[in-house]
């Protein structure tokens, strides 16, 4: 990727967004979020499949960036500009749903959980892996169990059913623990996963 008088050469699986904002130094272009869908843009104008595919690889890096560094309104603004920003085509329908499922999760953590509902109830979950069907459902779950509990459960016996081993799947139960009225050893079971989530470190779990 070239900047004026500095470039970096790389596969987007090695560049992290920080490096992109280091290589522009001071020259007023440290925004990643402007840098990544200026050059989607670009690439849409003279479509070209392989350097599509490594801008928007760049680009699911850069939301994955955001949610770990916890900027969720970020991550929100960005997910929004890219989907204003590829075509509603066939051939565009995997990235516009991974990046609607971002979108979603965004939403949620900044308390919008109506409009991630709406989001997750809308995702063609046919498209995705095992890996990220569980991550949209406990996520779905999540947005859902203030609401409509019965829903949060409903999901999170689905997340279950999709690997009981995997982290998804321990918050799974915790939902599905805490909307069950007629256990008479929820406290029991609710410290068991407890302790479970302390040696797995699902800080997430714990501070529910």
């Amino acid at each position: 990727i070239y900047f004026g008088s500095g470039c970096f050469v790389g596969t987007p699986k090695n560049i992290k967004t920080t490096d992109l904002v280091q290589i522009l130094g001071g020259s007023g272009l440290e925004n990643p979020h402007g840098i990544v869908t200026t050059l989607l843009k670009n690439v849409l104008d003279s479509y070209d499949k392989y350097r599509y595919d490594q801008i928007i690889r760049l680009a699911r890096i850069f939301a994955v960036d955001l949610a770990k560094e916890d900027s969720f309104r970020r991550s929100e603004s960005f997910c929004q500009d890219i989907l204003r920003i590829l075509p509603n085509a066939p051939n565009y329908q995997t990235d516009i749903n991974w990046f609607k499922f971002k979108l979603g999760a965004s939403l949620r953590m900044v308390g919008s959980k109506d409009a991630s509902t709406t989001i997750f109830s809308e995702l063609d979950l046919s498209q995705v892996d095992k890996t990220t069907k569980r991550r949209i459902l406990i996520n779905w779950a999540l947005a859902e169990e203030k609401k409509n509990p019965y829903k949060a459960k409903e999901l999170a016996k689905e997340v279950m059913s999709l690997g009981e081993k995997s982290l998804q799947a321990l918050e799974a139960e915790f939902i599905i623990l805490k909307n069950t009225q007629d256990d008479t050893e929820i406290i029991d079971k609710l410290k068991a996963l407890e302790s479970r989530a302390l040696k797995k470190k699902q800080n997430s779990l714990l501070n529910n």
